[in-house]
Order: C-alpha cells, then structure tokens, then sequence
C-alpha cells in the first residue's frame, strides 16, 4: 500500500544467552564490510539527521546510502550473524535476529560508511557482566576467522541510559571500524549498533566524527501518525510486540496499517494479540474508528466472534492462549472476543482464487501456489479501499507471503 506501513511481529520468548553473540559478533561481522580508504577529515560542519528511530548529528558531506544497499544490509546482517553464531556455539536452532530499523550515510569519496541499525533477538533479563566475560572467547574467534586483525580497544561505559559496548578494531585488510553497541535492560529485545568503517593515517579524526554522532545521538521508539483526523500512537511498550518494518509516504495525511498474521505460530499470535491490546489501550479514540480485515474469509463476508461472546463474555488469558493454540482463530480475532466483539470484521478474499490458492497448497504445488497468494492480494486491495470509506482506520491482517516480493518469471520458470 502507498500509504501504509508495515508492523510485522517478532517472537518473543526466553532461553539462551542470545544477546552475547549480538553484542560481540556484530560487530566482527562488521569488519567484513570495512575498506580501504581516507576519511573525511575535520568536518567542522554537521547536519542533524532525522530517520526513525535515530536522531543524530554527521558531517554535511556525508550522503545517505542507497535504499537498495540498506535493504540488502537488513537482509544480510540477520543471515551472516545466524552463519557466524551456529559456528562459534555450534547453534543448530531457528535464527532468532532482525534489523527491523537500519540507516546508512558514506563520504563523497565513497570510502568511508557510516551504519546505524537496531537488532532485534529473544529478550534476556541482563546480560552486560556475560558479555564482557565472552568478549575474549568472541574477539579470539574473529581472530582465527581471519577477520579481526588487531582490537585497539573494547570498553564498557554508560551512554544516557544505555550500556554501552565499545570496540576499535581492525580488520585483516587494513580497513578499521570503530562501533558501539548500546544495551538498555528496559528494551531487554534489543541492542542499538552505531559504526563507522574506515581507513586512513589518522583515526582520531574518524573518532571526532564518530563521537559527535554518539553525542547527539537520540532514540525515539514512539511512532506517531495520522488514520482519518485522528492521531495514533505505536508506543515503546507496543513495538515489545509489533516491529515497524517498512514505513512509507510518510507526507502523507493518512496512514493504513498492513499486519502480518503469523500463521502456524502460537507465540507470535499471541504477540498479535498483546500488541492490539497495547495499541488501543494507548489509541482508545479508534476503536469506533476501526474494522478488521481478515484473509481466508470471503470478501465482504462478516466474520464475528459473538458465540464465543455469548459463552464467555470475559475470556481469560488460559481461555485464549487455549483458541490459539488451537489455531481455530488468529490473534486479532480473539482480541475482539477480549473485547466484546467491538470491531467489525471483513473478509478479503476473491473465492474462487482463494479455493484454488489452498487446493495448490494441499496438493504440493508450491510453485503454481506461489503465484496465487500474491494474486489475492487485488481483491484484498479492493476490500481495503471500500472499507475505508466507512472506517478511518482499517487494519489489513495478511501472511507474509503477501507482504513481500516474488520473482513470478523465476516462479513460473518451475511450474
């Protein structure tokens, strides 16, 4: 959607210190990326950046890095840290990181970049003291990995409220990086990575440049925007269970919200579940303003959890969990049983290819089926639009099949 954004769900659950590889082996992976090069020297003039969830300070020379190379960064860091931490740990579990939140700037040579980027992991309660306990195991494996060459320094420090994790360090083929990671045991699902790779004869000079970034550096988790004339609020405390992922035409006077449903996962349906509570609990003003649209139904059709209201009129979180474990409804729908079934509910879908889409998906024609779901997507369009007119603030709920892209000519290549 032009005018929408996209606050996709990240599984929130404890169980192995996670967060030390983050800390620690980001940085390294990091390395990779340094070249050789010469730095901006003395920029004496600044320019105040402002890319959500960042506010800082950089020199004026310095130019924002393509979208195609910040879209390949987020794609790549969460990959190359999973490669790099099943290798120190010999980990053979799911990947548990995301880069929901990543900015870029280089100097006009090209030669020296600048990273900004929030990482998302399973929440530890405080793991500071463990990580400077591990970073020597962590540094002595980019080191016979061959991409550490020497540390200048690691140090911990406070930055605000935030722990801090320094390290200046120099990789096998000449090109330096100076990074700090910042811990707060308030967001205890996240790390903030600040980093500048380099090379040049003088690193004090990159280090002034790094150290008024980190000076004027402000982070503001808290999304406001317009549905309609009404202000809404994606809070600190929502986006525990909602990440913002793609935020676009933010000029514009209206925003739609496309959520992904995480189909076949209990946990982050309930995510789903605990997110709407939180968003309306900090946006009371929308719930007469708001419908839910729902794949899987027909379109148009009405979809309501009245019965299950009828049977119990306050559900308990045991009665919920115990519906969406059984998968029989998704977590927005027993949102609305929580609440009495005070939003309406659409369904999308165009029938005939919604039935062929799930015979496609029965019988293993992955391919064929492939192309269908972003097909649906038209119908789902149209839906959005004619409910729109009636309710500011439509809520799309969607897999994530829907939400990404496909490459049809290679999809069609294998059918």
């Amino acid at each position: 959607m032009k005018n929408g954004f996209r606050p996709f769900l990240y599984r929130q659950e404890s169980g192995g210190n996670f967060c030390l590889c983050i800390v620690v082996l980001h940085l390294i992976l990091f390395l990779l990326l340094a070249q050789e090069g010469i730095v901006v020297a003395g920029d004496a003039q600044t320019k105040v950046v402002n890319d959500y969830p960042f506010s800082l300070e950089i020199p004026a020379s310095w130019k924002p890095l393509p979208q195609e190379d910040i879209a390949d960064l987020r794609a790549s860091v969460p990959e190359s840290m999973y490669s790099l931490y099943k290798t120190y740990s010999h980990y053979t579990g799911e990947p548990f990181t995301s880069v929901p939140y990543l900015i870029g700037y280089y100097s006009p040579d090209g030669k020296t970049k600048f990273v900004g980027m929030v990482i998302r992991f399973r929440p530890e309660k405080d793991p500071s003291a463990s990580i400077i306990a591990d970073s020597k195991s962590k540094i002595e494996f980019g080191i016979k990995q061959g991409i550490i060459k020497k540390v200048h320094n690691f140090y911990k420090s406070m930055l605000g409220e935030y722990t801090s994790f320094m390290l200046d360090a120099e990789g096998k083929d000449g090109g330096r990086m100076l990074s700090v990671s910042l811990y707060n045991p308030a967001f205890p699902y996240q790390s903030i990575s600040i980093m500048c790779l380099y090379s040049g004869s003088d690193p004090n000079q990159t280090l002034n440049n790094f150290q008024t970034a980190l000076k004027t550096l402000k982070l503001d988790f808290t999304f406001n925007r317009k549905v309609g004339d009404k202000q809404f609020t994606i809070s600190n405390e929502c986006q525990r269970f909602w990440i913002i992922t793609e935020a676009s035409n933010l000029s514009a006077e209206r925003v739609v919200l496309l959520v992904q449903e995480p189909h076949w996962d209990y946990v982050r349906q309930w995510n789903l579940h605990l997110g709407l509570r939180q968003f309306f609990k900090d946006n009371p003003q929308l719930i007469g303003k708001t419908a839910f649209l729902a794949e899987g139904a027909r379109s148009m059709e009405t979809v309501s959890v009245a019965e299950l209201c009828s049977l119990q009129t306050t559900p308990t979180a045991f009665f919920e969990k115990a519906v969406l474990l059984s998968f029989l409804l998704p977590g927005y729908l027993t949102f609305d049983w929580e609440i009495g079934n005070r939003i309406p509910v659409f369904g999308t879908e165009d029938w005939s290819l919604y039935l062929e889409s799930a015979r496609l998906w029965k019988d293993g024609k992955d391919a064929a089926w492939a192309v269908t779901v972003p097909a649906r997507n038209v119908q789902m369009v149209k839906v959005l639009l004619k409910v729109a007119q009636t309710y500011e603030n439509p809520m799309l709920f969607l897999g994530g099949m829907h939400l990404h892209k496909i490459s049809l000519p290679d999809t069609f290549l294998t059918i």
